[in-house]
């Protein structure tokens, strides 16, 4: 075979399997699990044995005694440490790590020392085992990847105590990358079993999952993992669209497998004829992509062509890939008319990710789009299993070095990243971090040929950067294509840039507005800083050369005097009165007290009390206040408003944000900022809810699109609504190429009346869609 089944050392061995092993029989794993030391109930013992003998079915790596020693050592200190500890849903704890080594080692691919930091990622986090303990009995490398899982303590005070978490997470990925996939295969089971979270807490693990996991579970290329991330999180989110579609899915499953047939048949024979090893399958879009493009496109889900996909895996020899995958091609666009701007090779030019296939889009039976993928086994492993399955293929004969560095290189930028990040900030290190992770991306050259892989809406600037940070902070300009342009270019495939350095240039303020890549924000935020330092020195000779009248030091001066100017800290200040954006002359209304100044008092000013004028009171979006109850409380307890932003109307999933200068915004649960607080703030996040039902008034907006039929479509529109005894706040539509949409304000008393008016207008034929705004 040309597959390298063995694995390899770390980073070079994901699995961590020995060299040489026996393989354990089935018999044996039973043994191990009957005779393994459980504390607890009777029948929680069962399920828990149950549940083990699972786990080592499912080790396919051939296993020495040391690894079971350590694997059944695991299992037993997890089990004693977790014996008092049961998960939301109700069942013994243990099975929690349990079903993580097993997804780790089943769906990731990963191998026994990543089942043994499994066993044991939650037990110093939750219970008195130490890191000490685990050093002691299992090794420095189990117990350094359980730490880099280990949560932080002492974050109360912390900014994003879940950015710091996170944080930690991805430093610790850079040392050893089985700590991040570890971590999604927990992220993956909390998913799986979140019914038993309360919905505020479930609110919090999707957000966190949509803007961390998903895109992190991408860039690893664990495409089978982000889908499903994808679709639990929407689930949680919008339960209601979730379950429409999963119900539309099941009700066309039988049409859909019928066309496949019809529609791979052809294809099967020309295979079979050329005698290409072959297996053809077809599959139905994940819930959250039929989403989006109902969302995006304004369509419902009939009007969507391609809901799902065929794909074609050769089974070749590494060298015979990119031939095999082609002759493949040539049969599908023999038989069918292929759609030429939907072709995409990434098979020459593989994602920065290691995803590789040829994607091309075709019109099959009855006027449909196809799409169909095509690629060999060893790609088809590497999309689904990503960074794990990559090892298993880097010793193979027959591939480019790209290929086999395209996870090394993306280490190497991540620890780029880390290394320049000195912002002590974990939200805007977690911030420009996810620059990296976005799915899409552009591949420029050097004016030597060498290309480079690039975010999409990457600029000239990022490019200057990525060659080298010395470059990017000494770049003068930019020629792309031959062609002189502007630092803040946005990039396009194929381009070719050259750049021109001066030693004299200096990174500026406006150069964050439009660079995107970590590296280079980090690396200009890091040179400002510096510059800001130096300035700060002069400043604070200026200063002391003030305060030397006064006989004062600067030392025990500088924050009081920077607070009351109103700057944020002492650099500010300082750098501020070298640029002279400071009126020292101020300092006449201070005195000195020994070492300190202090303010004179100023005795002509009026004792009296200010009136106070009473505020205008805006207009209302309610007639009467609703009752919300938040933390289990009336809501009157709290100096709460309803946030614009997302508009919430009574029945809504709903929670509270605290706000920094104190109240409390209430935010529906799928308000376009929810992903970032909930994901960045959960110390903040209050859990609330409606109270009982008044009579109130809420603004919302609603998106109606269809076909412009001509005159009287907004008189329609509009007697729809009146009908129902719904006020009309705004009005606005635009129509282009027969199709309009039309944005309408309207005043409802709650989710029940507004899914009412949507309804209605529904029932219009020339109405294609109709969305809450969010």
């Amino acid at each position: 075979m040309y597959k390298q089944e063995e694995p390899m050392e770390q980073h070079q061995d994901l699995s961590g399997a020995a060299e040489e092993g026996k393989v354990g029989t089935q018999g044996d794993y039973a043994l191990e699990a009957k005779d393994a030391a459980i504390p607890g109930e009777r029948e929680d013992i069962t399920l828990i044995r149950r549940a083990y003998r699972n786990l080592l079915k499912s080790i396919k790596t051939p296993l020495d005694e040391a690894d079971r020693v350590s694997i059944r050592a695991a299992f037993e200190l997890a089990a004693r440490a977790h014996h008092e500890q049961r998960r939301k849903t109700g069942e013994p704890y243990i099975m929690h790590p349990i079903e993580v080594a097993r997804i780790c080692v089943e769906e990731i691919g990963l191998g026994p020392t990543a089942v043994v930091c499994a066993l044991l990622h939650d037990v110093v986090e939750d219970t008195e085992v130490s890191l000490k303990d685990l050093h002691d009995q299992f090794g420095a490398r189990v117990s350094l990847i359980v730490d880099g899982l280990t949560k932080l303590d002492g974050l109360h005070d912390s900014e994003s105590p879940q950015a710091e978490n996170l944080s930690k997470v991805l430093r610790a990925m850079v040392g050893d990358v089985r700590v991040v996939l570890i971590k999604m295969a927990d992220r993956l089971h909390n998913l799986r079993t979140i019914k038993g979270m309360p919905h505020h807490k479930q609110l919090k693990i999707a957000a966190e999952t949509t803007t961390i996991y998903g895109p992190l579970a991408h860039r690893l290329g664990l495409y089978k993992i982000k889908s499903e991330f994808q679709d639990l999180c929407l689930k949680v989110t919008h339960p209601e669209e979730y379950h429409e579609i999963a119900e539309k899915l099941a009700q066309t499953k039988r049409a859909r497998e019928q066309y496949i047939r019809e529609f791979t048949a052809p294809i099967k024979e020309a295979v079979l004829e050329m005698e290409i090893p072959a297996r053809i399958t077809g599959r139905p879009k994940s819930i959250y992509s039929i989403r989006n493009k109902i969302k995006h496109k304004h369509v419902s889900f009939e009007d969507i062509y391609d809901l799902f996909a065929i794909r074609i895996i050769v089974d070749v020899p590494p060298e015979q890939e990119r031939l095999a995958c082609w002759q493949v091609y040539t049969f599908v666009t023999d038989y069918y008319k292929p759609i030429p701007e939907r072709l995409k090779d990434w098979i020459t030019s593989p994602k920065a990710n290691g995803y590789e296939s040829l994607h091309t889009t075709v019109i099959g039976p009855e006027g449909k789009f196809v799409e169909v993928q095509i690629r060999s086994v060893r790609m088809d492993d590497i999309a689904e299993r990503g960074f794990a399955a990559h090892w298993k293929y880097k010793g193979v004969k027959g591939l480019s070095k790209l290929k086999k560095d395209v996870f090394e290189n993306w280490l190497n930028q991540v620890r780029e990243t880390l290394e320049n990040s000195d912002t002590g900030s974990a939200v805007e290190f977690l911030a420009d971090f996810q620059s990296n992770l976005f799915a899409e991306e552009v591949h420029v050259f050097t004016p030597k040929g060498e290309m480079r892989i690039l975010p999409d809406g990457a600029t000239a600037l990022d490019f200057a950067f990525s060659i080298h940070s010395d470059i990017g902070c000494t770049c003068q300009s930019v020629k792309v294509n031959n062609r002189l342009e502007r630092l803040d270019y946005v990039l396009k495939s194929g381009d070719q840039v050259e750049v021109t350095t001066k030693k004299s240039q200096k990174p500026k303020e406006d150069w964050l507005q439009f660079v995107v890549t970590g590296k280079a924000k980090n690396r200009i935020r890091s040179a400002l800083r510096e510059e800001k330092r130096s300035q700060a020195e002069y400043g604070r000779e200026i200063l002391e050369r003030k305060l030397n009248a006064f006989k004062v030091p600067v030392e025990e001066n500088a924050d009081m005097l920077a607070k009351w100017f109103g700057f944020p800290n002492r650099l500010e200040f300082l750098s501020a009165i070298f640029m002279e954006q400071v009126e020292l002359s101020d300092l006449k209304r201070f005195r000195a007290d020994g070492i300190r100044l202090v303010e004179i008092e100023d005795k002509s000013a009026k004792t009296d009390v200010e009136p106070v004028i009473p505020e205008v009171a805006p207009k209302h979006r309610h007639t009467n206040k609703p009752e919300v109850i938040i933390n289990g409380e009336p809501g009157s307890y709290y100096q709460f408003s309803f946030a614009t932003c997302c508009n919430p109307v009574q029945g809504d999933a709903i929670f509270g944000f605290i706000l920094a200068q104190g109240g409390v915004k209430i935010h529906r649960a799928t308000c376009p900022n929810a992903t970032h607080l909930l994901a960045n703030y959960d110390h903040r996040i209050l859990k609330a809810g409606w109270g009982n039902t008044v009579k109130a008034d809420f603004l919302t907006n609603i998106i109606v699109t269809g076909v412009d039929s001509g005159p009287g479509v907004i008189h329609q529109l509009t007697d729809k609504i009146s009908s129902l005894g719904i006020n009309i706040r705004s009005f606005s539509i635009s129509g282009e190429s027969g199709y309009f949409e039309g944005r309408i304000g309207l005043i409802v008393s709650n989710t029940d009346q507004l899914n009412l008016a949507m309804r209605s207008l529904k029932s219009f034929d020339w109405v294609s869609n109709v969305s809450r705004e969010e």
